[in-house]
């Protein structure tokens, strides 16, 4: 599971903005050296939508990042390994298993060739079989 490149960028910044709180340094007085400008431009953007001050936008990324890292044990490659059939899903956590929830039902909303073309043989095989299809609830 990827996470967006802006996201990372913001996630990345967390750091800097810590640093910054640490020192008493206001965020508004520090963008012009220490937080890069595309992040503050963001963050002004974003708190504008959402009535918030510039600093007190900073905070919430901040407060975001740090729940990231209180999500460290999530194993994303775990969660990619059950989606591929190569673990069972019972042996994620269940942060784990929330994302592969919802991972796993996103896939199953659009079905790929292979899965098309297997039921599409399944209904023939049916079909010749002399099934009544519509006993079957399929068409």
């Amino acid at each position: 599971m990827r996470i967006p490149r802006l996201t990372l960028f913001r996630v990345a910044s967390i750091a800097t903005l810590a640093w910054l709180a640490t020192r008493r340094i206001s965020p508004a007085h520090a963008s012009a050296e220490i937080v890069p400008s595309r992040l503050v431009e963001d963050a002004r953007r974003d708190a504008a939508a959402a009535n918030r001050s510039l600093t007190n936008q900073l905070e919430r990324w901040l407060r975001m990042g740090q729940f990231l890292d209180q999500l460290e044990e999530i194993g994303y490659d775990r969660v990619q390994l059950a989606l591929t059939g190569s673990i069972s899903p019972d042996e994620l956590n269940a942060l784990e298993r929330s994302i592969f929830d919802t991972a796993f039902e996103q896939r199953m909303r659009a079905p790929g060739p292979e899965e098309k073309e297997f039921f599409a043989e399944l209904g023939r095989q049916q079909r010749e079989a002399g099934f009544d299809l519509s006993k079957l609830g399929t068409r």
